[in-house]
């Protein structure tokens, strides 16, 4: 399998002035623009793949279309955006990971295909679309998120979950950090630090809550519990998705270099968002030391580092500037 190399095209001949900006147009009209984008990228599996429909699937970071071909079998094709936050060569990255994952049993894993090149991570442009837009084609995993179905068996099933994929990374990953973000910052995504722009309204709230978060950070990296390896970086409930029996983990893209801690705070600060936090907090660690030891974290650590999860979020928001980013921000503050 083809892993290092990702495939290039350049945007053609489109000059500005030409056709409407993307920038002007409706959520509809943009997503209309990267759906020509898509099937362009699409012509490049004509070895695998004659798609015979492509329908906007979900926006969040990425563009996701779900593809269907002539024999029926469904692909989701996944569009990153203009904007840049991993490293170049994190998608690789990522496809490799998941490549090993699959072919090693550790679990079900949702596969992406090469290109007719052999490429497994695209850039493909299009006229009237800012950018190059790094695209990725995966099987389509059926079912529904487990955010959509929160319940103790599923979030403590998904707590094993959590702990294959570290004992996997921890014995079979890189021995030193691939192209990926490392986790020795509070802010490591390649985006400005924009924390000081709520001061005005929040006063140093959110400057001091990083400042804490990246003194835990740094103490964590100088007194390391294991071997930094590879992690998830985003297993979120929104990002396992439940198939009667079965659980796959979807979007590895965030995967990050740094410890299992870290990993599992970003968990954790996802679940603290649900009513029953206490209980499904409980799940997942029952779940996980079922499969592998819970480090017996001070809940200081624990509560630094999901702090430090909520402050790269929201700056994420505050470089992005998407619709209900006031409310984002006020619901942030109310958990630092």
């Amino acid at each position: 399998m083809t892993s290092g190399a990702i495939a290039g095209r350049s945007n053609g001949g489109w000059h500005p002035g030409s056709v409407r900006p993307f920038s002007e147009l409706t959520p509809r009209g943009q997503r209309g623009r990267l759906r020509a984008l898509s099937l362009e990228a699409l012509r490049r599996y004509s070895a695998r793949i004659a798609p015979t429909g492509l329908h906007f699937f979900a926006e969040s970071f990425n563009t996701v279309f779900r593809v269907t071909s002539g024999d029926g079998d469904h692909y989701a094709l996944r569009v990153g955006p203009r904007e840049r936050i991993h490293p170049e060569g994190t998608e690789v990255t990522e496809v490799t990971w998941m490549a090993a994952l699959g072919e090693d049993g550790a679990c079900p894993i949702p596969r992406a295909y090469e290109a007719d090149d052999g490429s497994l991570v695209l850039r493909q442009g299009h006229p009237g679309v800012p950018g190059e837009r790094m695209c990725v084609l995966f099987d389509w995993i059926a079912g529904r998120p487990l955010a959509d179905q929160m319940d103790t068996d599923l979030v403590r099933r998904a707590g094993r979950l959590s702990a294959v994929l570290h004992g996997h990374a921890a014995a079979s990953g890189p021995a030193t950090a691939p192209l990926v973000p490392v986790a020795d910052r509070v802010l490591y995504w390649l985006v400005e630090d924009r924390l000081s722009e709520l001061t005005p309204t929040y006063g140093s709230l959110f400057l001091e809550a990083r400042d804490r978060a990246q003194q835990t950070v740094d103490s964590l990296w100088r007194h390391p519990p294991h071997r930094p390896h590879l992690i998830h970086g985003d297993l979120v409930p929104s990002n396992v998705i439940v198939s009667g029996a079965r659980l796959t983990p979807i979007d590895f893209q965030d995967l990050v270099w740094g410890f299992e801690v870290q990993d599992i705070a970003i968990t954790l600060s996802s679940l603290h968002r649900f009513a029953e936090a206490t209980t499904l907090v409980d799940a997942f660690r029952s779940g996980y030391r079922a499969v592998r030891r819970w480090e017996d974290s001070d809940p200081a650590l624990l509560a630094a580092l999901t702090a430090g999860r909520r402050l790269h979020q929201l700056n994420l928001g505050l470089n992005l500037r998407k619709p209900g980013l006031t409310e984002f921000v006020r619901r942030a503050g109310t958990f630092i």
